[in-house]
């Protein structure tokens, strides 16, 4: 039997039911120019193309779900997501649909670790995943007990799972107000479209998973020079944690930053940060110490971030 691709290409730019979610512009173009490459006959000669745009994640996941079902063994399954990612208590990574609202991420996301179960009880044993959004890199807590940067190849049992991130687990992925796609779909395609992708010479993109080599190599060189929509704190990477974490932030402008971590009674424990930053993406480290140098119990703590219109608090576990 001949091998024939399916691609389920997700694009989720509006989010009418989340006011913390800032709507992008990039995800439906995304998916379009993707869909474009992959249905041509010179570069992608895909049997099936899903588009999926805006849509709520009970849809997202049916369709998947239903596409990974229906291919054969001998088929190649490529499935792309744009758009917001969500990290929870866990750092499970999460990927936003129309209806998600954050304080229900679990229930009104679509969460990867869903996607791997399909793909473990999916009869194909190549399945490409790409996902161009936040933290994306954090995909690996799922597929891997090690975490993934840019790129993750696993092999096991004679299953081919192919893994494409636009960040790692501690970074975001955002878009230039400039560009028609996001930054790291934009390499995606050009990757496809001039050959660079096309690993064996015959013209055709047979092993998609060796696209994410056509020249993106690290979150840093593509979003050093990009500023976000909106202000916002992430989830802190790893969680839990021993001794040291990262804590990720964005600011649209220039702004005077306040970070803090108090413990389970509210009282201070250490102040991170109290300076102006530039417009952009930060992160700072904490290494369970107090504001004294001295390493604080296992427990629950919580960093809170004070910078123009934001004031937000999230929890972390130290456990030592």
């Amino acid at each position: 039997m001949s091998e024939r691709r399916f691609a389920v290409l997700i694009g989720n730019g509006l989010y009418p039911e989340e006011p913390k979610l800032t709507d992008l512009r990039c995800p439906s173009r995304d998916v379009d120019g993707v869909a474009q490459i992959l249905q041509s006959p010179k570069h992608g000669a895909f049997t099936s193309t899903l588009v999926l745009k805006d849509r709520p994640h009970h849809e997202i996941l049916l369709e998947v779900n239903r596409t990974l079902k229906k291919a054969a063994k001998t088929d190649l399954v490529f499935l792309y997501y744009s758009g917001h990612g969500k990290l929870d208590l866990a750092n499970r990574l999460h990927l936003c649909a129309s209806d998600t609202v954050i304080d229900a991420l679990e229930a009104t996301s679509v969460p990867v670790e869903s996607i791997k179960n399909y793909i473990d009880v999916s009869p194909p044993r190549q399945v490409t995943l790409v996902l161009d959004c936040c933290f994306s890199g954090a995909v690996g807590n799922v597929f891997a007990r090690s975490g993934v940067d840019d790129q993750l190849q696993l092999m096991s049992g004679g299953r081919g799972t192919y893994i494409m991130s636009a960040s790692t687990g501690v970074q975001v992925a955002l878009e230039k107000e400039e560009d028609e796609y996001s930054i790291f779909t934009k390499r995606i395609i050009e990757g496809i479209e001039t050959g660079a992708a096309d690993t064996n010479g015959d013209g055709i993109v047979s092993d998609i998973g060796a696209v994410p080599y056509s020249g993106v190599s690290s979150v840093d060189e593509i979003t050093s020079d990009t500023i976000p929509a909106a202000f916002s704190l992430g989830q802190n990477y790893p969680n839990p944690f021993n001794p040291v974490t990262t804590i990720v932030y964005e600011l649209p402008a220039p702004s005077f930053v306040s970070l803090s971590i108090y413990d389970s009674a509210g009282r201070l424990i250490k102040r991170l940060l109290n300076a102006q930053r530039t417009a952009g993406v930060h992160k700072e480290t904490w290494d369970g110490r107090d504001g004294l140098g001295n390493d604080v119990a296992s427990g629950i703590y919580f960093y809170t971030l004070d910078a123009g219109e934001l004031r937000e608090s999230r929890k972390m576990i130290l456990l030592r």
